[in-house]
């Protein structure tokens, strides 16, 4: 649980990368595999939105246990960015289609093939685990506060606090 109360940077970028490569690797095989022109953009959003959500807390989830650094979150972020970037990109080129169901397909699977090299060749580097011995905070009780907000319209509530 400390580690969940006590991230890392590295657990945080590990946090945000995830849910941002699910999102958007899930956004683009979505648009690969739509066929109909009308509903591809609402699939692509609906995909990349729950693939964002899944990835934001499969991130958070296993944060703790992989313990990365921020430079192996860095180089797995290269690694996807060159795998879309090679493939979709690649693709494009060949085909002069950039915008094709073929090209978000290389995308998505550009991306995904670069990610798992690059978590394959970074898996010798030290986790970062500075945070571990840290003491943890002596309240364990969940600390929030509502707000209200007027805002033209109507109102907007929210809860902000500690864990």
């Amino acid at each position: 649980a400390d580690g969940w109360r006590r991230p890392t940077p590295g657990r945080v970028s590990f946090t945000a990368s995830a849910a941002i490569w699910t999102g958007a690797l899930g956004a683009a095989a979505a648009s690969a595999i739509t066929p109909d022109r009308e509903q591809r953009a609402k699939s692509s959003y609906l995909v990349g939105a729950i693939g964002h959500g899944l990835g934001l807390v499969a991130g958070i989830a296993f944060g703790p246990t992989i313990a990365p650094s921020v430079a192996r979150v860095r180089f797995l972020d290269l690694g996807g960015l060159g795998g879309v970037l090679l493939a979709a990109g690649g693709h494009a080129l060949i085909t002069n289609e950039p915008g094709s169901r073929d090209s978000m397909a290389a995308a998505a699977l550009g991306g995904g093939l670069g990610l798992g090299l690059m978590w394959f060749l970074t898996a010798d580097m030290p986790a970062d685990r500075s945070h571990d011995k840290l003491v943890a905070p002596q309240e364990d009780a969940v600390q929030l506060r509502p707000s209200l907000a007027p805002i033209p319209g109507g109102f907007m509530a929210g809860l902000s606090g500690q864990i």
